[in-house]
């Protein structure tokens, strides 16, 4: 018989073994996310992080659809919602290209959501706020662009209210900083939308909070300034944003704020 001394030693055995590997999955994962952040170039960060970075300009965009420039949004604004739709119909009607390449299924107002938040990140470049009406913004910072992605999903959802739910979430502090993205629901998917960075991810918002990680197949990117001057700092931003939703680095303490039915509910005191 095995004495109680060899199985105690034994199982002490077994726990420090899934210690050691728990540790070395961890540094594993810190060391792809440090290269992730610290890339610079497409294929350096495709090949850490299983992502591709798909660039789609406002000129692209424009090239893509053949039909609205990108710029002619500016002029719509945010509150005609008759022209706003008109528009959208007009850009999802020569989109297929965009949608393409987007590696999971989508619903019709996922499509449309996803559409939208290619063209708020196409707006204007990242920076600070300028004054009047936002849409005569040259810069948007993530809070704005969070803004007017809910502005015009309202406007654009207004008959499907009772099947879809969408929210902004505010984070501070953690591996984003401060970032807003938005969450709509429908009754058969959860997107993750992020108008900053021209992000789409298959994920709920339990999910997100949780840590779970998102895989290459459940997330596409559509970031536009790669390439841009003056924009390294964004790049830079925006593949933590990339490797947080893919290694599951999200965590509960990182919410500050849901904007959610035009209220506002605070989680920091800030």
């Amino acid at each position: 018989m095995i004495s109680r001394r060899v199985k105690t030693a034994f199982g002490y055995s077994v726990i420090a073994i899934c210690g050691v590997c728990i540790i070395v999955f961890i540094v594993i994962a810190k060391s792809r996310m440090r290269k992730g952040v610290e890339s610079v170039s497409e294929s350096e960060f495709f090949s850490t992080s299983g992502v591709p970075i798909r660039i789609y300009s406002a000129e692209r965009m424009d090239h893509i659809t053949g039909k609205i420039a990108i710029s002619a949004f500016r002029d719509i604004g945010l509150y005609d919602r008759i022209k706003i739709r008109d528009a959208i119909n007009a850009l999802s009607l020569s989109s297929d290209e965009l949608f393409r390449t987007i590696p999971f299924g989508l619903d019709r107002v996922g499509k449309m959501a996803v559409l939208v938040n290619c063209l708020v990140h196409n707006l204007a470049p990242y920076g600070p706020n300028g004054s009047g009406p936002v849409m005569t913004w040259k810069y948007l910072n993530c809070d704005d662009y969070a803004g007017v992605l809910y502005q015009y999903l309202q406007l654009l959802l207004i008959d499907d209210a009772e099947d879809v739910e969408f929210f902004i979430l505010g984070f501070s502090g953690g591996y984003i900083y401060d970032h807003a993205q938005v969450v709509l629901s429908t009754r058969g998917q959860t997107l993750l939308l992020d108008p900053t960075y021209g992000i789409a991810a298959l994920i709920t918002q339990d999910e997100l909070l949780d840590g779970r990680p998102v895989s290459p197949d459940r997330l596409a990117t559509f970031y536009s300034y790669w390439y841009a001057e003056g924009q390294s700092g964004l790049r830079r931003d925006y593949l933590r944003v990339v490797e947080s939703l893919r290694y599951g680095f999200y965590r509960r303490d990182w919410l500050w704020y849901m904007y959610k039915n035009d209220k506002k509910t605070l989680y920091k005191p800030f």
